[in-house]
């Protein structure tokens, strides 16, 4: 390895990958087309709109079957986030989840209707 290989390796800036797995269907897409899911230590796990909350997240895509699924097994939110989730959080999950596929039902029937 030569000096400039070394000095260019050094250099070089690291950047993280903008790509995200959906933990139902297992696809890989673009972080700004997935939901993201997150949770502090010892707290409820909630839809993160922003994307910056700190803490464990996971990632769900925004197809009707997806969360459809979700909402059917909750538990695979535990699984991902590796922490016991009580049945208050989850049925709040549940509850924020069915309220975004509202919206979007909305949302496309009116873009529809226009």
């Amino acid at each position: 390895m030569t000096a400039n290989t070394h000095k260019e390796g050094i250099h070089q800036k690291l950047t993280a990958p903008q790509n995200r797995k959906c933990i139902v269907c297992r696809s890989v897409k673009p972080r700004s087309q997935l939901l993201r899911i997150a949770t502090h230590v010892g707290a409820e796990p909630l839809i993160d709109w922003i994307g910056t909350q700190q803490g464990r997240g996971c990632y769900v895509c925004h197809l009707r079957p997806c969360l459809n699924k979700l909402v059917a097994a909750p538990l695979m939110v535990e699984r991902h986030l590796k922490a016991k989730v009580d049945l208050q959080s989850t049925s709040d999950l549940k509850k924020q989840i069915q309220n975004v596929l509202e919206k979007e039902f909305s949302e496309t029937h009116a873009s529809v209707e226009a």
